[in-house]
């Protein structure tokens, strides 16, 4: 199984849990361009994107995404997590394979 389809597969049952309980959603990037003005273009209301650490971004979801994120830290090179936005919150867990590929997942929260 290759990298993106094992991810969307680990990454199906499960929802960010928020205000809002929202599925996670596979992309995969152009290599040659900056995460972050990536990541922000596809969120176009997010005022500002900030960088969080994986395991903040998660603290409080269930043990489905403690899976998630080893097999991300293993597929990843480096895994980051950003959140875009404010209210509704867009989020982002995005790296690099080993051949080169960026990719990443992307959920919504709310926070009011």
């Amino acid at each position: 199984m290759d990298i993106p389809a094992e991810i969307q597969a680990l990454a199906a049952p499960l929802f960010y849990l928020s205000e809002s309980d929202a599925p996670w959603e596979i992309f995969l990037l152009d290599a040659a361009q900056a995460w972050p003005p990536q990541v922000q273009a596809r969120h176009a209301n997010a005022t500002e994107v900030a960088e969080v650490t994986p395991e903040w971004l998660l603290r409080n979801q269930d043990q489905g995404h403690q899976a998630l994120l080893t097999r991300l830290r293993e597929a990843l090179s480096p895994l980051c997590a950003f959140r875009a936005g404010e209210i509704e919150i867009a989020i982002f867990l995005v790296g690099q394979t080993a051949d080169g590929q960026v990719m990443g997942l992307q959920s919504r929260a709310v926070e009011t």
